[in-house]
């Protein structure tokens, strides 16, 4: 996506900055852009926007002392103003009109361009009215006391950090992460899904001496309890989800499970991480962590289901 802006002549350099935000309830979520420069210009390549997600395009103008000269925003008749805000849809993304992001452009969309004129123009909306089938967005977090993580001594602990790996008693331990995907209607057409957990830690070298943490498709039900550790799986190793210790969000593609999941009538979608090795045996924590939906703890577990309604079954 390219930005562009006239050039402020007290300014030598420009900083550039953004930031993703929930929109509702309204927080911070993390930087994915910055930069400072001296031209005029810049181009970003985005992931898709994710539902009750934006972008903030945030741009700073200083002197050569590195002075506050001029700040980019977006001013309203009533002279309310605030960093640009916007969302990225590529080719699988919503219908265009489909303001209101039910799967449909009807009544309720031409009432959300009415309340909120910026968002397109009535053009759009009239292009694609009366459509039924527009793929809708969800991102579910994982459910907290049901994600976490449970050791081959069959002990179940739900807590901030979900670990896989052994631990000093060469003890191995596997993860866990179960999503309410009961909004999904049934018979919806799962255009994709992804699984995402941040690893926000690593200790010594699990991915040196115990693989790659992979992942397995199960049903493990309303409670984690320590016989989930080598509970039969629906689908052994469904992927790979993380190849190194890199802190940051790790993703795999989950499509053909979450399907399986809503053809099956299951209420959620659930999941087990662990290393192919489950011990080294070398008596030292080798173990990667991941966030979890305990109460207070930030960068969630997320599943994100892209879906077209349901044309009911054949």
């Amino acid at each position: 996506m390219l930005f562009r802006w006239d050039a402020i002549v007290e300014a030598s350099s420009y900083e550039i900055r953004v930031d993703k935000y929930q929109s509702s309830p309204y927080s911070f979520i993390e930087t994915v852009y910055s930069e400072e420069t001296s031209n005029t210009q810049t181009t970003i390549i985005f992931n898709d926007s994710l539902e009750n997600q934006n972008y903030q395009f945030k741009l700073y103008a200083r002197n050569p002392t590195g002075l506050l000269v001029g700040k980019l925003m977006v001013v309203y008749s009533n002279g309310c103003g605030w960093d640009y805000r916007f969302r990225i849809f590529s080719g699988g993304g919503p219908c265009a009109g489909d303001f209101d992001g039910d799967g449909d452009v009807d009544g309720g969309d031409l009432a959300a361009l009415a309340a909120n004129p910026d968002l397109l123009d009535l053009s759009v909306f009239a292009s694609g009215f009366g459509k039924t089938d527009c793929p809708v967005i969800v991102t579910l977090n994982s459910t907290s006391g049901l994600d976490g993580f449970v050791t081959s001594g069959e002990s179940a602990v739900t807590w901030s950090q979900i670990m896989v790996g052994d631990t000093s008693a060469n003890v191995s331990v596997r993860g866990f992460l179960s999503f309410d995907i009961s909004s999904i209607p049934p018979f919806a057409n799962i255009v994709s899904a992804t699984l995402r957990a941040y690893q926000e830690a690593v200790t010594r070298t699990p991915y040196a001496d115990l693989g790659n943490v992979i992942v397995d498709h199960l049903d493990y039900g309303t409670t984690l309890d320590g016989t989930d550790y080598d509970l039969a799986a629906l689908q052994s190793n469904v992927g790979t989800l993380s190849d190194n210790p890199t802190i940051e969000y790790k993703t795999l593609d989950v499509t053909t499970r979450v399907e399986a999941d809503i053809n099956d009538g299951r209420a959620r979608s659930q999941y087990r991480l662990l290393y192919p090795t489950p011990t080294d045996g070398d008596s030292l924590r080798d173990a990667a962590f991941f966030t979890s939906a305990y109460p207070g703890t930030g960068n969630l577990p997320e599943l994100v289901v892209t879906y077209q309604g349901p044309s009911g079954p054949e």
